[in-house]
């Protein structure tokens, strides 16, 4: 009997099983690699209105078609399939209209007496791989965060021609130093073939020079035998920097491998493996809600030990009684899917919160497996670096309204220069009558406050010429306090704090004074109705590199160290976010029109006195403005 029509015969038996997949199944002959059958979820992922269309095809029909994903590729799978049991790798996949999509392609080998055909699944991943690689290019618009991911990272350079020696090392992080147990320093200069010497070197520049070529994003593995054993297994992803430097992500995936390879070797090690995982695994019967097995794992993301959960529902392992309900809700979404993931927030024994990523797959009719992996380490990161790009967009924005202002300034200087030349020369004219000089009077004073005017916005721009010498902060604070007092009002009292003995900083008298006066005259301002209360405290504090990046002129060029910290407070009506995203901006303010330089101006004041400030403030609850400035060593204030 032709081997054809015996496959032919057979898939009418498993037609209703193929068709219930939703995956995309092609069945090949395993001889010419033809397409023999598909089922209805194939012609919808591959775009085709019917079989037809697809038959006779072969795989190269449905991929990129050049390496790394070409007819020669399949067959080297088909191959390991033959050997080894069935194949699960990425796939760079083609519809039938020419577009491109990523998918995972599990492919096996089936021959029997009269029959040889390849059976293949196929999966579209597309969206997981692209919000994969975005997140991955994120993650290298910060340098604080390039040093702690997990996966180990290298950036090289393309100067010109490519060649083993152009691609060189101009930066690498912790996790790849460990991964290839060399140090920062001398990997840095070293070129690719020289920290990767033999053919996983090769496979790195083949990887690079493709990237540089396409410009899309790739990734291929580096195997690692000793004695024709695996000991190590690394995913490498590379992608084009738009500065034209490439990245490569080296992912260890050495553990992930062996747990699969025992697992197909030999069953029996499933519990072993189960437990040494980062995660826990359970399973949980779907109609009562239960746990019927759960991993050790557990107790370290909860705080439970697996028996006092067995027989148990998880309700005690969530936040609240609607969070329990909201979960139990994805029970239904089983009857038509066999894989959920979502993430919820379970509340640890000890009190404390855990972010929790669950996936979960169909066992059988009642029973469900799913995997509990706690990513709250991975939130807090991704909050961190979240801030710190508000951040750094904010400072951005004040950047650019410096410059603006000071262009501003220095060109408005320019056109007062001449107004009050001429102003000053036509005033010593005998043929003025008195009408004329008051005139000219009137618009001297209005020159001179326009000038005035345009020194508060290069004040905030940083471009005022300062007077620097050792300054008593304190003794600024007291004269700028005894002001204050003669003029507010009875019920707004100012009370001050310091330390026995603060330390001198460099600065100019008259512009420290000027932000002081600033500071006070706002926190005066906030406070409208009822007892007041203004209080100032003054301190010597240590300033890590951490603390300073997180204030509000963090990224600029702050040295940790010693640093005056002037604190002033204030039980006023406080700020929302909305006014204090917007407080240093020239001529912003909530108060009426011709006011809004006075926080501009501190915020050029402080910056020029290479220190930094942090607000906090909260509607109804008042404001705290803390000023930092960098200790004096070794001098005394005159």
């Amino acid at each position: 009997m032709n081997p054809k029509h015996n496959l032919l015969s057979r898939r009418e038996l498993c037609y209703p099983i193929i068709e219930s997949i939703q995956e995309a199944v092609f069945v090949h002959d395993g001889n010419t690699g033809e397409v023999l059958d598909v089922n209805q979820a194939a012609l919808k992922m591959f775009r085709c209105s019917n079989k037809e269309q697809m038959l006779g095809f072969k795989a190269n029909s449905f991929s990129l078609g050049h390496y790394p994903y070409s007819q020669k590729e399949v067959q080297e799978k088909v191959n390991l399939a033959l050997r080894h049991g069935p194949q699960l790798f990425l796939w760079r996949s083609k519809r039938l209209d020419g577009s491109l999509f990523w998918s995972e392609v599990s492919l096996n080998a089936v021959r029997t007496p009269k029959a040889f055909f390849i059976i293949a699944v196929v999966r579209d991943i597309t969206k997981r791989i692209e919000q994969k690689l975005e997140l991955e290019r994120n993650r290298y618009k910060s340098n604080a965060l390039f040093d702690h991911i997990k996966s180990g990272a290298i950036i090289c350079n393309i100067p010109g021609k490519s060649s083993c020696n152009d691609f060189i090392i101009v930066d690498i992080n912790k996790a790849a130093c460990i991964l290839k147990n060399v140090q920062r320093t001398d990997a840095i200069g070293k070129s690719i073939c020289e920290l990767f010497p033999g053919k996983e070197g090769l496979r790195l520049l083949n990887l690079i020079e493709w990237v540089i070529t396409t410009g899309l994003p790739e990734h291929t593995s580096l195997k690692y035998f000793d004695n024709n054993q695996l000991i190590r297994w690394e995913e490498v992803r590379a992608y084009k920097l738009p500065t034209g430097e490439i990245v490569l992500l080296f992912e260890d995936l050495t553990s992930e491998k062996l747990v699969s390879t025992a697992l197909v070797k030999n069953q029996n090690l499933l519990k072993g493996i189960v437990e040494s995982i980062p995660a826990a695994i359970c399973i949980v019967n779907a109609p009562s809600r239960t746990f019927e097995w759960i991993s050790p794992y557990i107790e370290k993301i909860s705080g439970y030990k697996p028996e006092e959960l067995i027989s148990q529902t998880p309700r005690i392992l969530y936040d609240t009684e609607e969070e329990y309900k909201r979960v139990g809700t994805f029970y239904k979404e089983f009857k038509h899917r066999d894989l959920v993931e979502l993430e919820t927030v379970f509340r640890h024994k000890d009190g404390s919160t855990k972010n929790i990523f669950l996936k979960a797959v169909r066992l059988e009719k009642d029973k469900i497996l799913a995997t509990i992996l706690d990513i709250t380490e991975r939130k807090k990161t991704q909050e961190t670096r979240q801030k710190m790009e508000r951040q750094l967009l904010h400072i951005q924005k004040l950047e650019s309204l410096e410059m603006l202002a000071g262009g501003i300034a220095h060109d408005f200087n320019n056109l007062l220069l001449a107004i009050l030349g001429n102003a000053e020369l036509l005033s010593l004219s005998s043929q003025l009558d008195s009408r004329a000089k008051r005139h000219l009077r009137a618009i001297e004073r209005a020159g001179h406050r326009a000038a005035k005017l345009a020194n508060q916005m290069l004040t905030y721009a940083g471009k005022t010429s300062l007077a620097l010498k050792p300054v008593d902060i304190q003794d600024i604070i007291n004269e700028k306090v005894q002001m204050m007092e003669l003029a507010l009002p009875s019920h707004i009292h100012i009370r001050q704090e310091e330390s026995d003995k603060i330390p001198s900083i460099e600065g100019d008298r008259e512009q420290l004074g000027h932000a002081i006066m600033n500071l006070l005259t706002n926190a005066s301002e906030a406070i409208e109705n009822g007892e007041g209360l203004i209080n100032i405290k003054t301190s010597v504090t240590n300033c890590s590199s951490t603390y300073l990046a997180a204030t509000l002129l963090g990224p600029a060029n702050l040295k940790p160290g010693q640093y005056v910290e002037v604190e002033i407070s204030d039980n006023g009506c406080g700020m929302d976010d909305k006014v204090l995203s917007r407080i240093f901006e020239p001529f912003f303010s909530t108060k009426f029109t011709g006011r809004g330089l006075g926080m501009s101006a501190v915020h050029g004041i402080v910056k020029a006195h290479k220190g930094t400030l942090d607000i906090k403030s909260h509607i109804n609850k008042g404001t705290t403005v803390r000023v930092l400035f960098p200790v004096l060593k070794d001098k005394d204030p005159n």
